[in-house]
């Protein structure tokens, strides 16, 4: 999901920067219009139509810069927003990691105590084994005991 928002950052930034160069071409193209348009009334003063036509090119890429203006803006956002849920995710994930590491402690504590539970476990049935056959023996010893007092 990082790899993902990473992606979709990268993507938005790419837009971002083909908008950046059309806007900057549209208001070069603007600034170029605008000096065309200044220079053209001063040198035909009674051109109207010229005029006219020249301020319609120029109001034409003022609508034009203001809409890439706004997808700008938008972008940016986008931007934004992707990079808060990327930090986000991030910050979910370390914290996932320092509970992976600390998990894996637990169990390998827990693995040590059952070790040595099952080491305790194995002295106790090697400690009552042993009884065991002390046990077997004294029986043995009684009944021997017992059968030479009865044949006595």
């Amino acid at each position: 999901q990082e790899s993902q928002l990473k992606a979709s950052l990268d993507a938005k930034a790419a837009e971002c920067g083909h908008y950046s160069s059309t806007v900057q071409t549209l208001e070069s193209r603007l600034v170029d219009t605008e000096a065309r348009l200044e220079k053209c009334l001063e040198s035909q003063k009674g051109s109207s139509q010229d005029e006219h036509s020249l301020r319609t090119k120029v109001d034409g890429l003022k609508i034009e810069l203001n809409v890439l203006q706004e997808s700008w803006d938008a972008l940016a956002s986008d931007k934004a927003s992707l990079e808060g849920l990327l930090q986000e995710k991030t910050t979910t994930n370390d914290a996932m990691s320092v509970d992976v590491v600390r998990m894996q402690d637990e169990v390998s504590n827990l693995r040590g105590a059952l070790d040595d539970k099952a080491t305790e476990c194995l002295n106790l049935t090697r400690s009552f084994d042993s009884l065991r056959i002390e046990r077997d023996d004294l029986l043995k010893k009684i009944q021997a005991g017992e059968h030479q007092i009865q044949q006595r």
